[in-house]
């Protein structure tokens, strides 16, 4: 009896399978058709053409080799004429 009720469900398993590969293909083919139509429209060409454009630059970017900083001694401010001659005033 087991046996009868798992060819049963083997059967029909299989049954339903053919159909929906049947029905899937035409959806599968459908699909396709849309996505080629997609993918030749205007937006969706901006949209590739500017992933390419940011791919590209952020290569361009990592293999950049980057500078090392300069060392720029730092300056003091400058005196006026009446500070400088106090300081040399208390220098003497």
């Amino acid at each position: 009896m087991r046996r009868l009720f798992y060819l049963l469900l083997l059967v029909l398993f299989v049954g339903i399978s053919a159909t929906c590969v049947n029905a899937s293909t035409d959806c599968e083919r459908w699909y396709a058709t849309y996505r080629a139509e997609l993918a030749h429209s205007r937006n969706l060409q901006r949209i590739a053409a500017a992933r390419r454009r940011a791919k590209l630059y952020a290569q361009h970017k990592l293999t950049q080799v980057q500078s090392k900083p300069k060392f720029v001694p730092a300056k003091g401010p400058r005196m006026t004429r009446k500070q400088t001659l106090h300081h040399f005033n208390l220098a003497c």
